[in-house]
């Protein structure tokens, strides 16, 4: 189904980067958590100042976080969704071991069409999750 190979090679790109893309959102949250958002205003209020440079900081940080939660959660939801199927080794296999073609068809028993039909059915499933994310528009 995915047409376009730029696409393919994105949506994969985040399978392969899971682990330290999960790295990097715990590492901003806690230097979101660190810059403290709000403050005491002189009546002990909590609230933002919209002169309040680390605020704004940690606001600009958000965003940009909110785009690398979403393709997380695009990989966490594929992985979900082939739990307990022999799809589920190869996606362990092919994106967290690194193995080669060669080496997967050998293990799991496949032919090199069939790999490649498993790929496009998993790149499909997270081609979906993505849009309805709304990190890509098909």
């Amino acid at each position: 189904m995915i047409a376009d190979r730029r696409l393919a090679r994105e949506i994969e790109s985040h399978f392969y980067g899971y682990a330290s893309e999960r790295a990097e959102i715990k590492a901003r949250e806690a230097e979101i958590a660190e810059a403290g958002a709000f403050k005491m205003t002189e009546t002990g209020v909590r609230g933002t100042d919209s002169a309040d440079p680390t605020g704004e900081k940690a606001a600009r940080m958000e965003e940009e976080l909110r785009e690398i939660k979403g393709w997380s959660e695009v990989v966490k939801s594929t992985y979900r969704r082939f739990s307990g199927t022999p799809q589920a080794e190869f996606l362990a296999m092919v994106y967290t071991e690194r193995q080669k073609v060669a080496q997967v068809c050998a293990h799991l028993f496949l032919d090199r069409s069939t790999y490649f039909r498993w790929r496009e059915k998993i790149l499909d499933f997270a081609l979906i999750k993505a849009a309805e994310n709304g990190l890509i528009w098909v």
